[in-house]
């Protein structure tokens, strides 16, 4: 029986497939919305059945946002762009299939411009025509509620061989600099490529290869204070494979270039700009596996590349791997990637995701994700360097890839997007931990690789036909998180007492009612009082008990949902003061137990008549424990936070 530990408290809801359709239209410049919207945590996938369709990168519009990809459920081609515009509550405006039909044409990248404009990176595949074996495809586009307007789309052809571009960033004017790798161009087999592309007439300003005798290839680039700061890989030097970190300056010309790693293979996925200058690098390691297998890496550098301020492996037994990192608002560093190393899942990948600090690269919190609609235990990954991205106000994040498990109807793999909270909760996917991690210095070389410019580049105008999109699927209520606690039960007088109670709830709290209830026996509840509803805030109620009481919760019920907080045993106790969080849910089968205080513990399920069905071990923060329940009744006990834990509950329907 699978027992995933979760990170939040939203109730689910029965899978549903939507349907959606649209026209295209002129597009209108969208007001950027400032208000803060009810939110929707969770999975949502996009895609049809028997097709391959994944999201590689994504990009906000005020609280909207835009995800790209790739898809064959809607192509001219094999596989063209997917491109999906949602609204702040996770439903999509629209669906495109965005390509032509020459195979493989995907969405690499999306950057957001100082007009409010969107660039799509592509890569435009092999027509069949001599010479053309794949080329960069830039299209830039508005947006509206309708569909996307088109203001230019060229084709970038570097020259007869494969070129492939891989993410970008704005320009220190607002252009676009694209970076990638070429066949085309330069000193060895591939090199990496940067050019600066005008965002108002599509216009070369500058192209520059970097590389040496072997192979290079370019993942992501980013601005700094005076210039851009590339990644890739190298395998030029010796060895199987380095990292290769290069500075450039305003128009390419190469400052500086160093090789890092040891003897194994590192993959350089993606670079982040942290608030001091310095360099934060991650990937994957073969070097240093101090726990098995392929080890995600994290390495900080200086500003000026001359020293590895801190690294750090990450991950289990099996494969693990970072493909993206940002630094979020309060300062620490998010890292997604994949992992086989999750033991509940067997060996196939969990999205995963590594919050650290900055200054020292320790974990503080480690998470995985599943899509697990249809019971298969099947890859859910993210792809490229720009699959992550925090969310408007510090209110979440979101990040992007595929699921092979859809749910019915939409094998084999969908492109899937996740939305948390600030803590990585979310309602439906994430469920498991593996907090571990250990020092990695691995040696870093200055090195000298050519850089050579070029003032041409075949452009050619190529318009993508649009596909409408139509279905996409949900996992989860658009109803916000809700943590309900009773603090503290107090016998004032004979039959006086004051229960201190916490609810987090919709603000303002219309949608619901909140009740005080008790029971003799854990398992008939009455209600004793309605309670104001509270946001966020103390509280407190002041009464008389029935004299049969024995145990006190809180109920919060909407028309169709219902929330309850940890059930309190007073018995012949006067005073109990509540050390954590403990509040349980109860939908299609699912129970869910959410605490929100660090703790470590264990904890059981067992019938009324003393029949163990589920023991977990707990370690960690910020966790929710899914256990599968019939109605009927229960005792969860145990310890969590160095307390005792006893808790009957009656599942109903």
């Amino acid at each position: 029986m699978r027992m995933p530990v979760r990170t939040s408290l939203t109730y689910l809801s029965p899978f549903c497939i939507l349907t959606i359709s649209g026209l295209l239209s002129s597009a209108l410049k969208l007001p950027v919305s400032t208000a803060q919207p009810v939110l929707t945590t969770g999975c949502v996938h996009v895609g049809t059945a028997g097709n391959y369709d994944a999201f590689y990168a994504i990009a906000l519009n005020g609280w909207a946002f835009l995800t790209g990809g790739a898809t064959r459920s809607w192509s001219a081609g094999s596989a063209d762009g997917l491109l999906v515009y949602w609204n702040p509550q996770g439903n999509p405006y629209w669906i495109r299939g965005i390509g032509t039909s020459a195979p493989n044409e995907e969405i690499r990248a999306i950057l957001r411009d100082p007009d409010g404009n969107y660039l799509l990176i592509m890569e435009t595949g092999n027509t069949g025509v001599v010479g053309d074996q794949g080329d960069v495809w830039l299209i830039r586009i508005a947006l509206s509620t309708t569909g996307p307007t088109i203001l230019w789309a060229y084709r970038y052809k570097l020259g007869n061989q494969r070129d492939i571009p891989f993410s970008g960033t704005l320009s220190h004017d607002g252009d676009y600099v694209i970076v990638g790798g070429t066949y085309s161009l330069g000193a060895g087999q591939r090199d990496i490529f940067a050019m600066e592309i005008n965002r108002n007439t599509g216009n070369l300003e500058w192209l520059r290869t970097y590389g040496a005798a072997g192979e290079e290839m370019g993942t992501e680039i980013r601005k700094t204070a005076t210039g851009y700061i590339l990644v890739g890989t190298s395998l030029s030097y010796g060895n199987s494979g380095q990292i290769l970190l290069i500075h450039i300056g305003l128009t390419g010309a190469l400052q500086w270039a160093r090789l890092i790693g040891s003897s194994g293979y590192e993959s350089a996925l993606d670079i982040e700009v942290l608030q001091d200058g310095s360099y934060l690098i991650v990937g994957g390691t073969e070097s240093y596996q101090p726990y098995g297998n392929r080890e995600a890496y994290a390495l900080r550098i200086s500003a000026n590349g001359n020293t590895i301020l801190w690294g750090r492996v990450y991950g289990g037994t099996q494969w693990d791997e970072f493909h993206t990192v940002i630094q979020a608002s309060n300062g620490d560093i998010l890292m997604l990637g994949k992992s086989q190393s999750n033991v509940l899942s067997g060996y196939t990948e969990d999205f995963y995701i590594v919050r650290a600090s900055s200054a020292t690269g320790i974990p503080s919190q480690t998470q995985f994700y599943d899509v697990y609609l249809t019971g298969n235990y099947a890859t859910d990954e993210p792809y490229g360097a720009n699959a992550l991205i925090e969310a408007p106000a510090s209110s979440g994040f979101f990040f992007v890839g595929l699921t092979d498990d859809g749910g019915p109807g939409f094998l084999p793999r969908n492109a899937v997007y996740i939305r948390t909270n600030a803590n990585l909760a979310d309602c439906y996917c994430a469920w498991g931990t593996l907090n571990q991690s250990t020092p990695w210095i691995p040696a870093l070389t200055t090195v000298f690789p050519f850089s050579t410019s070029y003032s041409f580049v075949y452009r050619t105008t190529l318009f993508p036909l649009l596909t409408i999109g139509n279905t996409y699927g949900s996992q989860c209520t658009t109803l916000p998180f809700i943590t309900l606690q009773i603090t503290s039960v107090q016998q004032d007088a004979p039959n006086q007492w004051t229960v201190h109670f916490y609810a987090d709830l919709p603000n303002p709290a219309t949608t619901g009612i909140l009740t005080l209830e008790c029971s003799p026996d854990g398992f008939t509840w009455q209600p004793i009082d309605t309670l104001p509803p509270t946001h966020a805030t103390p509280n407190k109620w002041q009464g008389h008990l029935p004299p049969t009481t024995r145990y006190l919760r809180l109920h919060y019920a909407t028309a169709t949902q219902h929330w309850y907080s940890a059930t309190i045993p007073i018995g012949q106790q006067t005073t109990f003061t509540a050390p954590f969080t403990l509040t349980t849910s109860y939908s299609s089968g699912r129970l869910l137990l959410t605490w929100h205080q660090p703790c470590t513990g264990k904890l059981l399920l067992s019938t009324f008549t003393g029949q163990i069905l589920h023991t977990v071990h707990v370690q960690g923060t910020y966790h929710q424990i899914e256990w599968y329940a019939p109605p009927g009744k229960y005792l969860i006990t145990g310890v969590l936070c160095n307390q005792t834990v006893y808790a009957p509950l009656t599942i109903l329907h």
